[in-house]
């Protein structure tokens, strides 16, 4: 089906407006190593760190929710949480508890939620520059992805003409149906910008908050 131009317009306006631009928060360079990354592991750790994640995997139905992210974002989150995981177990941080991440407007990355070891955890990754540059891609990364996510849900729901008498009665005609879209889908757009600087790490698995509020969405 073709989209009338005052359709395109419409899409127009409101993703013009919505466009994603990288701000400064995620493009702050630090130093390429840091002693607060450690890959060295004891067995102990390994063998918690791999049955935590096979779990959650498996609770959370993971498979289905890699094949519906682009290979190269599902290979920076899961990098990401690697590298978060093997951090955090170093220095004998439990992270079976929920953890809650945010950078604040400073650029420091906070934890959000109750944990006994929050600010050795802020101290440490704040440390480690390269997990916080690379924590930034990936969370603008994200962003983006949730972005088009909810753009596409807005460009259906426009070429949608099989509404139901039921539907057609609470929108008077297809000016009412764009702007009721169109300020859902500006209002969408706010959460999910809201959560694009937020991330949280529940039993070894790695959930970017900006994605999770865009696939929650239903304008």
């Amino acid at each position: 089906m073709q989209i009338s131009s005052d359709k395109t317009s419409a899409i127009a306006n409101i993703w013009g407006r919505q466009s994603t631009t990288k701000s400064e928060e995620f493009v702050q360079k630090g130093d390429s190593t840091s002693e607060a990354y450690t890959l060295d592991l004891s067995e102990a750790a390994q063998k918690y760190m791999s049955s935590s994640q096979a779990l959650l995997a498996r609770a959370q139905g993971k498979e289905l929710t890699k094949a519906a992210l682009p290979d190269g974002l599902q290979q920076s989150i899961d990098h990401m949480q690697d590298r978060l995981n093997r951090t955090l177990l170093s220095h004998n941080i439990n992270t079976a508890q929920d953890i809650s991440f945010e950078f604040d407007k400073s650029g420091l990355l906070k934890v959000t939620s109750e944990h006994p070891d929050k600010e050795k955890i802020e101290r440490i990754l704040n440390e480690d520059k390269e997990f916080i540059n690379e924590a930034r891609r990936t969370l603008q990364d994200s962003s983006e992805y949730a972005t088009g996510e909810v753009q596409k849900k807005y460009v259906e729901l426009l070429e949608d003409d099989d509404k139901d008498d039921e539907d057609k009665e609470k929108i008077k005609n297809e000016y009412e149906r764009q702007s009721d879209l169109q300020m859902r889908a500006a209002k969408a757009q706010e959460q999910v910008a809201a959560a694009s600087n937020s991330f949280m790490l529940g039993g070894g698995a790695l959930t970017m908050s900006s994605i999770a509020t865009a696939h929650s969405i239903i304008l």
